[in-house]
């Protein structure tokens, strides 16, 4: 009887080392994989969905310049459709084409002279304010 009680007397003497609970580890493995897919969304949406063409779509309209302006002036609205499409409160319409920062229109009728192919190149656009220069001269829009 004496080797049981010696025994039993050492395995009460020392604790058992704890054990990290696979529960205990959980919260922090679905907060990690949480966290990666926020992570994943934002760098889809920036690389993916958040392109300039993206931004481009829409109405726009000219803001008002320091230039004086003559009786009657309307600031011109442009409306770039996501088929490639734009039309202009001017009365102008056609396709557009986007290649790195350089905005292309091609009217809808043939071009002449006075109706040649334009290109502006795109100086800043975000969700509302687009700045645009054809030639020498800026041009600010607005939504």
């Amino acid at each position: 009887m004496s080797d049981t009680s010696q025994y039993s007397n050492t395995m009460t003497d020392t604790a058992p080392a704890p054990v990290a609970s696979s529960r205990s580890r959980m919260p922090l493995v679905i907060g990690g994989g949480i966290a990666l897919l926020v992570v994943v969304g934002l760098l889809v949406y920036v690389f993916v969905f958040n392109t300039m063409e993206r931004r481009l779509i829409g109405t726009w309209t000219e803001k008002p310049s320091a230039m004086p302006t003559f009786a009657g002036y309307k600031p011109v609205q442009m409306t770039f459709n996501a088929d490639k499409t734009y039309s202009a409160s001017v009365g102008l319409s056609g396709t557009w084409a986007l290649d790195g920062k350089l905005l292309k229109f091609t009217p809808k009728n043939p071009t002449t002279v006075l109706l040649p192919p334009m290109a502006w190149e795109i100086e800043s656009i975000d969700a509302n304010n687009l700045k645009v220069k054809l030639g020498g001269t800026s041009m600010e829009f607005t939504r």
